[in-house]
């Protein structure tokens, strides 16, 4: 092992086409739901396209921009040189710089309908208009956006809870961000399946999901476990791959009978 200073791992052109190439499938694919009525498949591909326009933008995006600019966040032993590691968190943890402003002009539009900022709307007296209600032709992007708002927000949360410099108030703030999670977790599931709907279910689910796995990041993140999905192994490939994969379908089909009924009603 050469232990000479640590230097930034290499700018990769592959990584960088495969960013690209995800942001693009994020694109086209809330686009094409333009021609699709079906509310449930709209809010299912969605959240798909959550998922790529998140990996394709941040994680190998603000990855490749961190290596660029020579940021690390940690050291570590890469092909037997030491090296700067997980640049991105740094970046991530910076964002809420533009982070703030988006939500300040979120929790003052009229027109948003994230049920988060209508709690705050109803309780505080920013907005005297009623909540926006009428048809919405694509949930596509309403998901997909939902999605990506909040993994932002929970990421850079816990990225200044666990921030080295904040000292013993580091542990405290995540332990009772733990906590409450796991008391949250339950009525966010008893909500989900209050929902109508499948598709109300499904859209219902993308925060309350998103924010209990924070609390398994946190978890993790205080050493009360080990991040499998972190390991290079043929094992955690197949198990996380493939348990995504059964998820998705099981989630379509969840939603075919939906279709089925609507059809036979026009009919």
């Amino acid at each position: 092992m050469l232990t000479e200073h640590p230097t930034a791992l290499p700018f990769s052109l592959v990584w960088f086409g495969v960013g690209i190439s995800l942001t693009l499938l994020a694109t086209i694919s809330v686009w094409s739901c333009r021609w699709v009525s079906d509310s449930g498949i709209q809010s299912l591909v969605g959240l798909l396209a959550g998922h790529a326009l998140w990996i394709g933008t941040i994680e190998i995006g603000l990855d490749l921009a961190s290596r660029r600019l020579g940021l690390a966040g940690a050291i570590d032993v890469v092909s037997g040189r030491t090296a700067g590691v997980h640049g991105s968190a740094v970046l991530i943890q910076l964002s809420c710089i533009f982070l703030l402003p988006i939500l300040i002009g979120l929790m003052f539009h009229d027109s948003n309908r994230c049920v988060v900022f209508q709690w705050f709307r109803r309780r505080l007296p920013i907005s005297n208009s009623a909540s926006p209600s009428g048809r919405i032709d694509n949930y596509a992007p309403r998901t997909m956006i939902q999605f990506f708002m909040t993994v932002w927000v929970c990421y850079v949360a816990v990225l200044w809870m666990a921030d080295p410099s904040l000292g013993f108030l580091s542990h405290v703030a995540l332990l009772m961000t733990l906590v409450s999670i796991a008391i949250a977790t339950p009525y966010m599931i008893w909500k989900t399946v209050s929902q109508t709907t499948p598709a109300r279910m499904l859209r219902y689910s993308v925060s309350g999901a998103v924010v209990t796995w924070t609390g398994i990041e946190i978890a993790s993140a205080t050493g009360m476990m080990s991040e499998p999905w972190l390991r290079e192994s043929a094992t955690s490939g197949v198990i996380f791959v493939g348990g995504s994969v059964l998820l998705t379908a099981m989630s379509a089909a969840s939603l075919a009978p939906m279709r089925k009924t609507t059809t036979t009603m026009v009919q």
